[in-house]
């Protein structure tokens, strides 16, 4: 479950700002050189994004897809979590949805009066769908099912072809050439035969199952514009199944009306509801009083209110409202299904989880806390639940010791990648030495320890970002991975911390006591050297960083750090860099 960023305390960092892997501009920089520059930041990955803040467990995360992104060989791929990625979100969502509104009355009602849909706004419209076209081989795409964002230029092109790509293009050639055709015909005087019609009502349907092809999609684009825009999950619920529900009867108005018309094209029997409602003669009843007519008559299909008024006798009538009928019946289980996994009846665990959250809210009104304390102590539940509540420790009782080590090794294996050495400690032992961590989880502005208390626990970070201070100075940020505390590994007797960590967002963080582990890794002297050499390296390190700090405060680097003329920013300077 994702968390507001606008509740997350804001990290004042005074570390000196940082390219973030782009090569900066020359100051003599061109206006295509900025603008360039200016799309590229466009289509990396935004760390403000509220899908990215739902997708990702940390800040961590966030940013080393945005180093891998940066770092793709492909450069003009566009990340699906970017801003240039949002604002194409937004022509496909216009565009595919004002053609799915025009063609369908277009093709129904108005195809026989030639000036509705003219060759110039075809033709804009056409011009605005290639631009989505196209966009859509440089776009990334996100497997959820692995959980994995792909930004390689090759799999996205060949995605895209096998699925979306021919449809797509026939939808939108299809309409141009459809209207550009009709104004031959009419400019010739060509008359239309019996053949004609029927060849021409299987082509403009066929354009119109391309676009139904793509309502799916236009339903998700639906719902990530409406997270990205922040709005709650009930208005996205509401207003998702309210366009695609009208999208739907829109549709189903247009299959009612343009049959019967096709079939019987002039001479219409007395059955047919269209004659029954006196409406066969468009040019006579007018495009908005056929469109009503037969609007109503699918809502009443649709939803089995009622037969609509009209005694439907004829076959190819009965057949369609059937269909409608029938695709209203399913779409009205799916909607239910839908509300109920809103409210959380479907899921156990997450009626658990939001009946956890009743408590809490009630917990917390009870002990009278100030708003922000309530604000944190929520979303500490929300960022450590995530939607779920379960009992971690009663399910892994009930796993097996081979299981049980497999999934510890496992969490633990941004930690180990940076250890490559711990490979040489036995599985079983190795697993031992991380069941016996504590899990802990931090809130940003939380201090972990502090300089001058003693040093009794190896910290190691699972997810999630860590200031580093000495004297109130911030000295720099350590992430996944990472750890200390590991100095009393070389040292004896008691030692105190030298430092002071605050987490800066979310952050999981196991912590090992010293002496189960001095008592493990003190067997392997290959582990032993790699912690003193590991050690050496950092401290070396740090004391660059407090001579840099000592020699270089003047205004010149108050600018570069941002501590003057702007508002600080979180800026990655890493201690593993």
């Amino acid at each position: 479950m994702g968390r507001d960023k606008r509740d997350i305390p804001k990290h004042r960092c005074g570390l000196k700002k940082t390219t973030r892997g782009l090569q900066p501009l020359p100051p003599s920089a061109s206006r295509w050189m900025k603008f360039k520059r200016w799309v590229k930041i466009l289509s990396l990955l935004d760390e403000k994004n509220r899908r990215c803040i739902s997708f990702f467990a940390g800040t961590s995360e966030m940013r080393n897809e945005f180093y891998r992104h940066v770092k793709n060989r492909d450069k003009y791929v566009i990340h699906p979590f970017s801003k240039l990625s949002y604002i194409l979100d937004l022509l496909f969502f216009f565009s595919w949805g004002a053609q799915l509104v025009i063609l369908p009355v277009y093709y129904s009602v108005a195809v026989t009066l030639h000036d509705v849909l003219n060759p110039i706004t075809a033709s804009a419209l056409a011009t605005i769908q290639t631009i989505s076209v196209v966009s859509l081989f440089f776009i990334g795409y996100i497997k959820y099912k692995t959980k994995t964002i792909v930004i390689d230029h090759k799999m996205i092109c060949l995605h895209y072809v096998r699925t979306f790509f021919i449809p797509d293009l026939i939808a939108v050639v299809g309409p141009v050439l459809h209207v550009f055709m009709r104004t031959v015909m009419v400019t010739v005087s060509i008359d239309e035969t019996d053949e004609y019609d029927y060849i021409h009502f299987l082509y403009r349907y066929s354009i119109s199952f391309c676009y139904v092809i793509r309502l799916k999609s236009l339903k998700k684009t639906t719902r990530d514009i409406l997270v990205v825009s922040g709005m709650p999950e009930t208005v996205t619920f509401t207003v998702d199944h309210l366009c695609t529900m009208t999208l739907m009867l829109h549709m189903m108005t247009s299959l009612a009306i343009s049959i019967p018309w096709t079939i019987y094209h002039i001479d219409y029997p007395e059955e047919s509801w269209l004659r029954q409602a006196n409406i066969h003669n468009v040019t006579l009843s007018g495009i908005s009083t056929v469109y009503g007519h037969g609007f109503l008559m699918t809502c009443c299909y649709f939803f089995g209110l009622s037969h609509g008024g009209y005694h439907i006798t004829m076959p190819n009538e009965e057949i369609t409202l059937f269909i409608v009928s029938f695709i209203g019946r399913l779409y009205t289980l799916y909607m239910i299904a839908d509300l109920l996994r809103l409210f959380g009846l479907v899921n156990i665990s997450e009626s658990r989880y939001e009946h956890f959250l009743v408590m809490l809210k009630e917990y917390i009104k009870s002990k009278d806390l100030p708003p922000q304390m309530r604000v944190k102590v929520l979303n500490y539940y929300k960022y450590k639940l995530q939607g779920n509540y379960f009992s971690e420790r009663q399910i892994f009782d009930t796993l097996s010791v081979h299981l049980r080590i497999e999934m510890l090794l496992y969490r633990a294996r941004n930690f180990l990648a940076k250890m490559p050495v711990l490979q040489v400690i036995p599985r079983e032992q190795l697993g031992a030495l991380i069941a016996e961590m504590q899990n802990k989880l931090y809130s940003p502005g939380d201090t972990i320890v502090k300089e001058g208390q003693l040093m009794d626990n190896v910290y190691i970070i699972k997810c999630g970002t860590v200031a580093m201070y000495r004297n109130n100075t911030e000295l720099c940020h350590i992430e996944d991975g990472d750890t200390f505390g590991e100095s009393l590994f070389t040292a004896t007797g008691n030692i105190q911390y030298q430092f002071t960590y605050i987490a800066i967002d979310y952050c999981e963080i196991y912590n090992i006591p010293k002496d189960k582990f001095i008592q493990v890794l003190m067997e392997y002297d290959d582990v032993k050297k790699f912690f003193e050499t590991r050690l050496h390296g950092k401290e070396k390190k740090i004391d660059h960083l407090k001579r840099s700090l000592s020699e270089t405060n003047d205004i010149v680097s108050q600018l570069k750090s941002g501590k003057i003329l702007e508002k600080p920013k979180l800026k990655p300077t890493y201690l593993a860099e």
